[in-house]
């Protein structure tokens, strides 16, 4: 349950889903940044340059979240509104894919420093 809590990021409505996948991207392609930087290989995931962000979320609810969802509600009938949230949000994604091609600047640092302005989609972070 508690590994569960964790994924359950595409079991929440749409807008809640994509801000937060797309924060974590923020980070993931920061690492693959410095990853880079120091002449090492890039995690999977984490090159801005070639991953496409829809795609590796519908691989993830395909392949991990929805599976483990599945069996959960088998146990627990009652979290049944999990696997529908999961179902919903891997349409929403698979009609972003275009949207989410690599080289496209939906994900742009502002600045460097530890209190960044990130814009991600349009919205704005501090």
């Amino acid at each position: 349950m508690f590994h569960l809590s964790d994924i359950s990021n595409a079991t929440k409505p749409w807008e809640l889903c994509q801000t937060w996948t797309d924060l974590l991207f923020v980070e993931f392609f920061d690492q693959g940044d410095l990853e880079l930087q120091h002449n090492l290989t890039i995690s999977m995931f984490m090159d801005r340059k070639t991953t496409n962000i829809a795609s590796s979320q519908m691989g993830f609810i395909d392949f991990i979240i929805k599976p483990s969802f599945e069996v959960t509600v088998m146990l627990l009938p009652a979290l049944y509104r999990c696997t529908e949230g999961v179902e919903s949000n891997r349409k929403e994604w698979e009609k972003r894919v275009l949207q989410y091609l690599p080289e496209i600047k939906n994900i742009k640092r502002e600045s460097k420093c530890s209190n960044t302005d990130i814009t991600v989609m349009g919205k704005n972070f501090r």
